[in-house]
């Protein structure tokens, strides 16, 4: 038995290895495929043309990306311009931001697809790496999601603290992923947390979205008296637990 399990380490190290060669192997080809494509689309002048983008969508998304941000920061001209183009009718790629970041902001606008959290946390630290104009307060108040999404991490970001009532009413919105970042980003700027627009959405959050906000009022320096009308017996200790784990005193509101 222990001449088996002593084979069978090494084993298993060599077919993982093999596996994460054929992994970086195919990947390689897909990307090679995917920009070859690209680019023979360019030099045709389909770059344009609906019928060829179709042909596109066969490629996985990151590899698609790749492809075109290697046009994009390595050519010049029209061709980036055919490339940008390509990344939108495909509607997965932000190249027109680090282009144009005068007209980011309106490139998102008309990006359809519901963007994530992490995309719009990357993309807000391109626009500011890239010194776009922004104002916070049109993009919290825009009905398109996407902006709201960029408006409520550039608050989380610096702190407007005079974003709060804006804040306050995203933390109401119906769309979850608004509702939750805004619940946090009002966290971060120390903001009431007695209102009823909080209370009623801390009340329908799941137990470990409650206790991520426990964990980020803690960060905040709220203390336990200003949030005991939100949290459970439990929640509480949890939250006394963690100010006091501080190795230092902590002065909190």
């Amino acid at each position: 038995m222990n001449t088996i399990l002593s084979l069978l380490m090494p084993t298993a190290f060599i077919v993982a290895a093999l596996l994460r060669k054929g992994y970086f192997t195919l990947q390689g080809e897909w990307q090679r495929r995917c920009l070859s494509r690209v680019v023979k689309m360019i030099e045709n002048g389909e770059a344009r043309q609906q019928k060829p983008i179709s042909h596109l969508r066969r490629f996985p998304p990151k590899i698609l990306c790749t492809s075109l941000d290697t046009i994009v920061h390595t050519l010049r001209g029209d061709t980036t311009d055919d490339a940008i183009h390509l990344g939108e009718a495909c509607n997965i790629s932000f190249h027109a931001i680090l282009r144009r970041p005068d007209h980011a902001i309106v490139y998102i606008a008309r990006v359809e697809r519901p963007i994530t959290l992490c995309e719009a946390a990357h993309l807000t630290s391109t626009l500011l790496a890239n010194n776009a104009p922004m104002a916070y307060t049109p993009l919290l108040s825009s009905r398109n999601r996407n902006l709201q999404l960029v408006g409520l991490h550039l608050v989380y970001h610096f702190g407007f603290v005079d974003a709060e009532h804006l804040i306050q009413q995203m933390v109401a919105n119906g769309e979850p992923t608004i509702s939750e970042l805004a619940l946090h980003t009002l966290c971060s700027i120390c903001g009431n947390m007695r209102t009823h627009r909080v209370v009623s959405h801390f009340e329908g959050l799941s137990e470990h979205r409650r206790l991520a906000i426990v964990r980020h009022a803690v960060q905040s320096c709220y203390s336990p008296h200003s949030l005991a009308h939100l949290l459970t017996r439990q929640e509480q200790q949890e939250f006394e637990g963690r100010v006091s784990s501080y190795k230092s005193s902590i002065l909190c509101s």
